[in-house]
């Protein structure tokens, strides 16, 4: 193949432009872009192929003015028109002017000899060198380009041992400046001051000079003298390649006219160097005996995937084909050219191909070796391995960061070896040394590849002696550094790649496949085709990673104290990545359903370092990553990692500066929390500056002295809600990803908050991941009871179990780390593995530790790492990573240490402002306090600074640094911090230092002898369990009571009544909170012996009423508060019947008699402290006396109205008042009077302003038993979501869940939409399962598959039968009534008795109903308007059945519902009056009054359309035309089933409408 054709010499003139008579015109061809040309003459300076590839270069002067310079450039490109190549090599267009220059006369020519008198500074080009001292010249352009080609000889020049060796490089340089780059260059001094004032310049003026040929020579060996050493070449010649190309740029910009003599088709070829690319083999054919054959000219073989050869096919074209040797430099101009002069990005893109070319080289080989076939002596050289590049190439970029997929897609290299076949390659007894004799050739061409330099400084491999034998020069006295060993023993001159700049990794390469090692790593050629391909598949480690300096990988000298340990990159963990990315584009990708995701393992394991795998892609999506980590040292703090983490959130939000974004989010956040955000902002500081404070009105009622602060056990339910709300509100705008770390220190409260959160039908775009230690987490961990709540919830937990890295992992990371192939790093990590068993962080540890010890070194001159494997291997290392982080802490200064043991009592994470305050506390000045002190951990990367807070890097660090402390020190040392912590800190601090202080002095209470200080602690204690419970986690304040409680003694209820009063009524409610009743117990005797007056028993006495009542044990919990509300002066009878009920009904409504709402509004407030605590009581034991004794609960909502209007009103009394209204309803059916009573206390509860507690309370009762019976159902439905919202408000889940099951109900009755019901039922039901609201679920239940069955529930197959998705009906009867549930089986047979009779299964509806009535249905759902509902089927069921069958019975079924339809449609017409039509219908069609009928059919089907009743619509219309079928009328009562049919399609009753369809047909 002719290379001349493959010419890398593209000249264009780059001269800038003369003035006009100044200059000679140079003839240049124009053969190109001119930054081809700098690159050509670059790749010329260091391959030096310029002479071989390039027309002669000829200067010489022309009549004495100057010089005609010529190049050739190959043929059929030159251009003949000498104007226009004047023009051209001027720059500019032909006919354009330069700007003349008047200051002088003489002209300046650029030619090898300086014949001119003098350079002005404005008349210098790019490739003048200027000589001597002085400002601007070491920065010119000229000399950069000098030094640059300096540099790239200094090899050869310090090798060269002769005088003339050294001059023969010198005058190289010089030549190279002066004849072989355009615009020629001139050695140059600046004048003197005489000269220039002597040619006519002013005496400050910069004019140059030439310099004769010794000081030319002298200007070079200088330079070529410089220490030589692969970090200042690299970063020398790198960046005067840069600033070449750089200059040339602008050059081209200010003087040239660019003209791109390319043809599209070499345009096309220029493909980006840095493409990933796979190859094929090719030139093989594979016999079925293995053995190799010769090909005949133009045909290659593909190789199939087994390693066989397919078909031959026809070889490339060879015009595509090109020597390795001509790739190498048409590749490196293609480099540079295509990333506009960057060299670091044309260097990346170089090696890359460079390696993907070395790929399919020893794919090539080792398919031969495989077939156990050498190519033998002589055939693999850089002239005769020819390459095509079939395919385009990709032109992505290759980025600084690792690219997982960076071998896809990839294109064809195909190698052909010219020569091969020629002689008979066969399998010989030779085939070892003649394999080896490749790999050594194979080396030979790779450097050339990767340097762009042969190996030997001859060029030549002797083929004929010996397939790796190379003629040798003459044995020097010297030793040669750098030299070579051959497969014949003989030396040869070679200079390591890594002095070249290349990484180390490809100079370990080539150097051991060549021999420099006697005991080379790579004995066959699949060991070498295994390194390649790890840096192919991994180029960042291996080929162009660049370190913090700047500099390549290959080069870097690392800190003397620093291992670069890979920090972003996983190991053997490939499976759990899928995963965990499956369910992130599941949940937060694609916007799915809330999903949750456990991560466990040993510490150390990478379980944190798994999990940040998703920032990245989160953040990239716009979304938030949450995080937090519970800290073993903080676990009596409730909610403490869930509250730093959504602290930081709020911080992140405000930092993005998305104005628009963080309006959203902000929108979202108010509408969700509303009123609630008070009580957030309290545990999340930032949150304020999202949603603004507002002024909250106070509640009216109780005085100062009387609302004491206690416990309210629903508090935590409160927070639940307005969590769930947070994050719910959050995820709505943009992806949110929680991520808690160290799950097995978290307390209850934090996980009943995840669960809340994850269990959130609501919650889409979200993801929640927790990390524990598997090893800490026994089958009875309050974790694993969370999670199997969340499973149970119908959340599926996607578990991930990692364990320690194996073998190949640990070598992998060590590879990665020491940038060297894990072939060379293996025996290393196998003595890493044995010491650590892979665990991650074990492992990175003891890389460092031996990199301190001197075990593991970089050897500056090798610039690569070593180790010693003897030393390693016997060193005795402790099996607890803490001990080598232990040993690391000790070599800080001994104030470091100190600063370390000091964070480490304060926990995992702290804030700079804490830190800064125990500074002051110890005395130092602001510049040298902790913070400062920490400085050096940080730097050792033993702390991590994130924000304003600092955290330890692991806990087992934190573990470390707290071990250094001695146990007997310890207590004195957290007691100092205390003491000092709570001397500094001020009023406005007090609260957020509050915890850390009390952490700090119950670990130093061993140290305190003073009594009084003991009391100041038990106060600080106390305050902190107030501070938790207002954030509902009572597990906290029961911990922080009980310290309190060992610091008091029995003198004090003497001394300090008040604190230890305060201190065991606290307790007594925290322990019943908790349910820890025993404990719960002593506390409430300690306070009732010791109570001074009966106001300060009362609180304990609630306490003890309230837990009876949980405990079921309601004689104690009635008689208790029976018995207290006698010593208040509101005694109760013991034996209460029907009269005495009535009486005091009766009494009551007398007293209400005359008083309506106006009075109420004017009535003054209750003041009297016993009667406040009566009404209070009376409140709270409402709900047990209606469990236990029905007929005393009139009693009681009748004292409550009594005392409301005897003593003023509280808030208290707007429940006495609803509670009464349901008695007017349910026991006397006095509907309008229990309407009036309610709206009284609807008036009264606004009155108050009174929060959700009782709120949801009243709106329960009022809109779910008493105004039901009189405004229209519909009405009803807005009232009870508010109500539900107010009871998930104020942590009240029964009563939250109450109104919701209402809502359900009445929407079900007034039509609402069937599909719509069926979700609200469903979240219904986990919303029930998540606050554990077991019997409300059973309510629902039955409702749920009621609404299914109608849809068309694809589960079952009768729709009255309630078996399906939501229950299977004996189960549920069966377990309803072994808890005795009878709410719950009224529910049923209610249910099962609508859709018998909607399916016309009349005597299956007749069997329901008689089971109903048996359930006492009208008992236990009494004042509902189930009962309503019930009554109205019975009556239709009768009706149906009376036509077949006279029974008696079914008359008096019939009047008993027409009787009391009649007294419901009087108070309420809209929701029964259509009713009451239908059945006096249904009862005169029986009696065969058709016109009557009639009549009555057209009124309740006119009633019912016009009042919304859709269902009831649908049954009035198919009645109506079952009875003008009766009447022979076919049409009318088609018409009626089809008004039916539409009435239940609208409902979303499909079932139903199927039914109809096969009655009638399509």
């Amino acid at each position: 193949m002719d290379s001349s054709s493959h010419s890398l010499s593209r000249h264009s003139s780059m001269s800038p432009p003369p003035d006009e008579g100044r200059l000679p015109d140079c003839d240049v061809s124009d053969d190109g872009d001119s930054t081809f040309d700098l690159m050509d003459d670059m790749m010329d300076s260091t391959s030096t192929i310029r002479s071989q590839d390039s027309g002669n270069v000829d200067s010489k002067g022309d009549d004495g003015t100057g010089s005609t310079c010529s190049t050739s450039a190959g043929p059929g490109i030159a251009n003949t028109d000498p104007k226009q190549n004047r023009a051209h090599q001027r720059g500019r267009p032909k006919g354009s002017k330069s700007k003349a220059r008047t200051k002088s006369k003489k002209m300046v020519q650029s030619a090898p000899t300086e014949s001119f008198a003098f350079v002005e500074t404005g008349d210098l080009n790019l490739h003048d060198v200027l000589c001597g001292k002085g400002p601007g010249i070491n920065s010119h352009v000229g000399n950069k380009h000098f030094l640059a080609a300096v540099d790239l000889r200094k090899a050869n020049y310090a090798r060269v041992e002769t005088r003339k060796e050294k001059n023969d490089i010198a005058r190289e340089v010089c030549r190279h400046v002066r004849t072989e780059v355009v615009p020629n260059g001139r050695f140059l001094k600046r004048s003197t001051q005489e000269q220039a004032v002597g040619w006519g310049f002013d005496s400050n003026a910069d004019v140059w000079v030439p310099v004769d040929e010794a000081t030319m020579m002298d200007r070079a060996k200088q330079c070529l003298r410089e220490k030589y050493t692969a970090r200042s070449q690299v970063t020398q010649v790198r960046g005067r390649m840069a600033a070449q190309v750089a200059a040339t740029a602008q050059s081209q910009q200010d003087y040239q006219h660019r003209e791109d003599s390319f043809t599209s088709d070499e345009a096309n070829n220029m493909s980006p160097a840095f493409a990933m690319s796979s190859f094929s083999y090719d030139n093989f054919a594979t016999t079925t005996e293995s053995k190799m054959q010769a090909q005949p000219p133009g045909l290659q073989t593909n190789t199939s995937p087994a390693g066989l050869p397919s078909s031959p096919q026809p070889s490339l074209d060879s015009k595509a084909q090109v020597p390795i040797k001509e790739w190498v430099n048409t590749e490196m101009v293609k480099a540079m050219s295509l990333h506009g002069g960057d060299v670091q990005k044309a260097d990346r893109s170089y090696q890359l191909n460079a390696a993907n070319l070395a790929l399919a080289l020893m794919e090539t080989v080792d398919l031969c070796h495989r077939n156990n076939m050498a190519f033998g002596g002589g055939v693999i050289r850089s002239d005769t391995i020819l390459i095509s590049t079939p395919g385009t190439r990709n032109s992505g970029m290759v980025n600084d960061t690792p690219i997982s997929a960076a071998c896809r897609d990839q294109s064809l290299y195909s190698i052909e070896i010219a020569g091969f076949g020629s002689q008979s390659q066969s399998a010989s007894a030779n085939f070892a040394n003649e394999a080896r004799a490749d790999l050594f050739n194979v080396g030979a061409v790779l450097y050339e590849v990767f340097s762009g330099v042969p190996p030997f400084q001859d060029q030549a491999i002797d083929s004929t002696e010996s397939s790796i034998a190379v003629s040798s020069k003459k044995k020097k006295k010297k030793k040669k550094r750098g030299g070579m060993r051959t497969g014949a023993g003989t030396k040869r001159s070679c200079i390591p790649l890594r002095e070249l700049g290349l990484p180390v990794a490809v100079d370990v390469l080539v150097s051991q496949m060549m021999g420099q090692d006697e005991g080379s790593h790579y004995n066959s050629a699949a060991d070498v085709l295994e390194v390649i391909r790890y840096m192919v598949h991994d180029p960042v480690s291996f080929l162009f990673d660049i370190d913090s300096a700047g500099g390549h990988a290959g080069i870097h000298v690392p800190d003397s104290h620093k291992l670069a340990i890979p920090k972003d990159k996983l190991y053997g963990r490939d499976k759990d990545i899928s995963l965990l990315g499956e369910v992130f584009n599941r949940s937060i990708r694609l916007g799915g359903a809330a999903e949750c995701v456990s991560v466990a393992g040993y510490s150390g394991t990478g379980k944190t370092s798994l999990v940040l795998q998703l920032r990245q892609p989160l953040i990239d999506l716009g979304g938030y990553f949450i995080s937090g980590k519970f800290d073993t040292l903080r676990q009596a703090r409730p909610l403490s990692a869930i509250v730093a983490a959504l602290d930081a959130y709020c911080d992140d939000l405000i930092s993005r500066k998305d104005e628009r974004s963080f309006r959203v989010v902000q929108a979202s956040i108010k509408e969700a929390i509303g009123d609630g955000a008070d009580v957030l902002r309290k545990l999340i500081p930032n949150l304020s500056k999202i949603v603004a404070e507002e002024e909250c009105d106070s509640s009216l009622g109780l005085s100062a002295d009387v609302a004491r602060e206690e416990v309210d056990s629903n508090a935590i339910h409160r927070l639940m809600f307005l969590m769930q709300r947070f994050f719910r509100a959050v995820s709505s705008t943009t992806p949110v990803l929680l991520f808690l770390d160290d799950l097995q220190w978290a307390d209850s409260a934090s996980l009943e908050l995840i669960r809340t959160i994850v269990c959130d039908g609501n919650m889409t775009s979200f993801l929640f991941v927790g990390a524990h230690r598997s090893n800490e987490v026994g089958d009875d961990h309050i974790l694993l009871s969370a999670f199997r709540k969340i499973s149970g919830s119908g959340i599926s937990i996607h578990h991930i179990l990692l364990d320690n890295m194996d073998k190949i992992s640990v070598n992998a990371l060590i590879s990665d780390t020491i940038k060297l192939s894990p072939l060379l790093t293996r025996p290393l990590a196998d003595a890493v593995y044995s010491k650590t068993s892979g665990n991650c962080l074990f492992v990175v540890e003891l890389l460092a530790d031996l990199y301190r010890q001197g075990h593991l070194r970089y050897s500056v001159p090798m610039l690569r790492y070593e180790w010693n494997l003897d030393a390693i291997t016997g060193l005795e290392i402790n099996e607890d990573v803490v001990d080598i982080m232990r040993r690391k802490m000790l070599r800080l200064g001994a104030t470091e240490t100190w600063s370390l043991k000091i964070a480490a009592c304060l926990g995992a994470q702290m804030k700079e402002s804490t830190l800064n305050l125990l500074s002051m506390g110890f005395g130092f000045s602001p510049d040298s306090g902790l913070v400062t002190l920490l400085q050096q951990p940080i730097a050792e990367g033993l702390l991590l600074k994130v924000g304003s807070n600092i955290r330890f890097s692991h806990d087992q660090i934190q573990h470390a640094a707290y071990s250094l402390i001695s146990n007997a020190d310890k207590p004195s040392l957290h007691l100092k911090i205390g003491r000092s912590l709570c001397n500094v800190s001020k009023a406005e601090n007090a609260d957020e230092m509050i915890f850390t202080c009390v952490d700090q002095l119950n670990r130093g209470s061993t140290e305190i002898k003073n009594h009084s200080e003991k009391l100041k602690v038990a106060q600080i204690n106390l305050h902190a369990a107030k501070k938790v419970i207002a954030s509902s986690t009572f597990l906290a304040a029961s911990i922080y009571l009980k310290l309190a409680v060992r610091f008091l003694e029995a003198g004090d209820w003497e001394t300090d009544y008040n604190l230890c009063l305060e201190i065991y009524s606290t307790l007594a409610e925290t322990e019943y909170a908790v349910g820890e009743y025993g404990d719960m117990i002593v506390a409430i005797n300690e306070a009732l012996l010791h109570s001074r007056a009966f106001e300060d028993k009362f609180r304990v006495y609630c306490t003890l009423i309230s837990a009876s009542g949980a405990q079921n044990d309601l004689k104690t919990c009635l008689s208790t508060g029976f018995e207290v509300l006698e010593q208040l002066g509101e005694p109760f009878e013991e034996k209460v019947d029907l009269a005495v009920v009535m009486k005091d009904v009766a009494f009551t409504k007398g007293m209400l008699e005359s008083k309506g709402k106006d009075w109420f509004m004017d009535h003054h407030l209750m003041t009297d402290k016993k009667k406040l605590f009566a009404m209070r009581l009376l409140n709270l034991i409402g709900m047990y006396v209606y469990m236990s004794d029905a007929m005393k609960t009139p009693l009681v909502s009748c004292r409550m109205i009594q005392l409301t209007i005897r003593h003023g009103l509280c808030k208290e009394s707007a429940h006495g008042f609803s509670a009464y209204g349901l008695v007017c309803s349910g026991f006397l059916g006095e509907y309008a009077e229990a309407y009036r009573v309610g709206k009284i206390g609807m008036a009264i509860l606004e009155k108050f302003n009174s929060p959700d507690v009782p709120l949801a309370r009243v709106y329960a009762i009022n809109y779910g038993f008493v105004n039901v019976w009189t405004e229209p159902l519909q009405s009803t439905l807005p009232q009870l979501l508010v109500g539900h919202n107010a009871g998930l408000r104020a942590g009240v889940p029964e009563f939250a869940c109450a109104n919701m099951h209402m809502y359900l109900v009445s929407a079900f009755h007034s039509g609402q939409p069937l599909q719509e019901l069926a979700k609200d039922a469903a979240g219904l039901i986990k919303e029930c399962e998540q606050y554990e609201q077991e019997q409300m679920t059973a309510i629902v239940t039955p409702i749920w598959q009621c609404v299914l069955n109608l849809i068309g529930d694809a589960l079952q197959e009768d729709p009255t039968r309630l078996n399906g998705q939501a229950m299977q009906e004996d189960e549920f009867l069966r377990n309803q009534l072994e808890r005795e549930n009878r709410t719950a089986v009224c529910y049923m047979y209610y249910a099962r008795l609508v859709l018998a009779y909607m399916f016309g299964r009349y005597n299956q509806a007749a069997d329901v109903y008689n089971k109903c009535l048996e359930a006492d249905l009208e008992k236990n759902l009494m004042s509902k308007f189930e009962n309503c509902i019930c009554t109205f089927y019975g009556g239709l069921t009768a009706l149906a059945l009376q036509r077949t069958d006279p029974d008696p019975k079914w008359s008096a079924i019939v009047e008993n519902a027409i009787s009391k339809m009649e007294t419901w449609a009087r108070s309420s017409k809209w929701n029964c009056e259509h009713k009451l039509e239908l059945l006096k219908a249904e009862k005169m069609s029986n009696a065969g009054d058709s016109e009557g009928a009639a009549s009555a059919y057209q009124k309740a089907i006119k009633l019912a359309h016009e009042h919304g009743f859709i269902q009831e619509y649908g049954i009035l219309t198919e009645r109506y035309g079952v009875f003008l079928s009766g009447l022979g009328d076919e049409t009318a009562s088609r018409y009626q089933y089809e008004q039916a049919y539409a009435a239940y399609m609208k409902w979303g009753a499909l079932r139903k409408c199927a039914d109809i369809r096969s009655f009638w047909g399509d």
